[in-house]
């Protein structure tokens, strides 16, 4: 072999071997730019999550905010309310709109727009205190003890009377509003409520 081979050889040998390597590399290249639009994609997924995540707190935020200041009872009570309503399969904000109907139900009766066609039914059988009307909460407790202890169709009747909604009927029948399901239930206390 003499010199002008070698070189020859070592060009076409060494041509080779340089593609090959600019080759792999090229493809290394490619793979972390795949990998960089996949992290890309993953840190946009992450941020509109967030996103989404901050819009749903700040949504519930004002939504107890504005509960509270429609109807005066606490947001705590509420999220009690609609936890222990959410085990029973109903939704909280179809709890929420029975407990309105309720305090609007008795609002109008004081202001002597006629009194709910069960509360008659509802005092001879569970009892009420027609002192604590406005106290919605204490109405929503004897609804539940008369919803288990009369007949359900005529229980339907009475109650529905009061704005009550069915699946929030259905619920009082199964006893879900009961102090140890408002112990369980996760809350926001005021400050953290007025802050989302």
């Amino acid at each position: 072999m003499n010199v002008g081979e070698l070189f020859v050889n070592l060009g076409i040998k060494g041509a080779d071997g340089v593609g090959k390597a600019l080759g792999g590399i090229k493809s290394g290249l490619g793979d972390v730019k795949d990998m960089s639009l996949e992290a890309k994609a993953a840190i946009i997924g992450v941020i509109y999550g967030l996103e989404r995540m901050m819009s749903s707190s700040a949504q519930m935020g004002t939504s107890l905010t504005n509960f509270t200041e429609l109807t005066g009872m606490s947001a705590q009570s509420l999220q009690q309310w609609q936890y222990a309503a959410r085990q029973a399969g109903v939704s909280g904000e179809e709890l929420t709109g029975s407990l309105k109907s309720v305090q609007s139900t008795m609002t109008n009766m004081l202001l002597g727009k006629g009194a709910p066609e069960g509360l008659a039914m509802v005092a001879n059988k569970v009892g009420f205190d027609p002192s604590r009307a406005r106290d919605t909460l204490y109405v929503m407790q004897q609804l539940q003890k008369f919803a288990q202890s009369v007949p359900k169709d005529v229980g339907n009747n009475m109650l529905k009377s009061f704005g009550l909604s069915e699946g929030t009927i259905s619920a009082m029948r199964r006893n879900a509003f009961t102090a140890e399901n408002f112990a369980k239930a996760p809350t926001y206390s005021d400050k953290e409520t007025a802050s989302l």
